[in-house]
């Protein structure tokens, strides 16, 4: 009777157990899930990329205030990951756990440099991305029409978010360098039209396959005077805030090191792209022996043929001498498996 008990009472903790672990590697999903939900309520524009169209008619909120409450919302999710029992997640799980934890810990990493009071450069700010938003912004009907134009009218207030930050920059010595901003001028330009029906952001009317002639007309003059009265100042505002103002003020050196902090931003920046605890110097080092090693390596082969001369002379012989280049499609793949037997083995081994 008492091993009946037993028995029992194993099997009963054994349950308790197992929906413990089944809790925490339901709870990770859950986190997850609402992290996703989170980013496209908070990027909404990369939720309309993605294809939910929830989204449509809003935003990013790149004020300072907004950008401080997402690191806000990092941290809160951190601590959600700390209620999670490491132990009884599944291996899969555990590697999503790792990863999740990585990225927002190396985001808030990056949130004490302050970036965001550089958000304009010659491939990236609103200046590159807002002309996007038609490609992929449904608009087939008037009610898509009017989501995107409630987009468009927004655009004002995030180019004064941006102006601010810059402006904060500006004072924090946070400056982009200026021949990265030179750039940027012409692409503002190009943006600004004095006649709205030939602007970038008039080809929305490009599409509209279900509006009815008169709907088609409406929006169309809804469009120019948007373009006329808020995107074509707003960027007006921004090109001759970065002209007058911020250009005067920028770097002339580009090295990240160059701005506040700068070997710390750069070791960061090491260790993101590394996934390891190297130093700048260290990989600089590294670069050095690489170049040693491999131009001991290129001696060798050359002596080994009998080339009189030097490395660089050794490099220009093997570009030019036709001996060098397969002429058959079947030999080159046949050296190119011929290689990669070989560092297969070499890795076996």
């Amino acid at each position: 009777m008492k091993f009946i008990i037993l028995i029992l009472a194993t099997l009963s903790i054994m349950s308790i157990e197992q929906q413990v672990i089944a809790d925490d590697n339901d709870n990770l999903q859950e986190i997850f899930s609402e992290y996703v939900e989170y980013g496209k309520r908070n990027y909404p524009e990369g939720a309309t990329y993605d294809g939910d169209h929830r989204y449509d008619d809003k935003v990013t909120d790149n004020s300072e205030a907004g950008i401080l409450a997402r690191d806000d919302s990092t941290r809160n999710f951190l601590a959600k990951l700390t209620k999670i029992n490491y132990d009884a997640l599944s291996g899969d799980n555990r590697i999503n756990y790792d990863l999740f934890k990585r990225s927002l810990e190396e985001s808030l990493e990056f949130s004490r440099f302050k970036d965001y009071l550089m958000p304009i450069g010659q491939q990236n700010g609103i200046h590159l991305g807002a002309p996007q938003l038609v490609q992929f912004q449904p608009l087939s009907n008037a009610e898509e029409f009017n989501k995107y134009f409630a987009r468009l009218r927004a655009i004002g207030t995030s180019v004064d978010n941006d102006i601010a930050n810059m402006k904060k920059g500006m004072s924090l010595g946070i400056v982009m360098p200026s021949f990265i901003m030179e750039q940027t001028l012409p692409q503002m330009e190009s943006i600004i039209n004095k006649n709205p029906g030939e602007s970038i952001f008039f080809s929305a009317m490009e599409k509209g396959k279900d509006l009815t002639p008169e709907q088609r007309e409406s929006i169309s003059n809804e469009l120019k005077e948007i373009i006329s009265q808020d995107i074509n100042p707003a960027f007006q505002r921004l090109h001759d805030f970065v002209k007058n103002e911020y250009l005067p003020v920028c770097r002339q050196e580009a090295g990240v090191w160059s701005l506040p902090d700068g070997s710390d931003r750069y070791n960061l920046l090491v260790k993101y792209f590394t996934t390891l605890d190297l130093t700048f110097n260290d990989v600089h080092q590294t670069g050095l022996s690489e170049v040693a090693r491999i131009e001991k390596e290129m001696n060798r082969i050359k002596d080994s043929i009998g080339f009189n001369g030097s490395v660089q002379e050794f490099n220009e012989f093997i570009k030019k001498d036709p001996k060098m280049f397969y002429t058959d499609k079947e030999d080159l793949m046949n050296g190119f498996r011929d290689i990669l037997g070989k560092t297969d083995r070499a890795r076996a081994s």
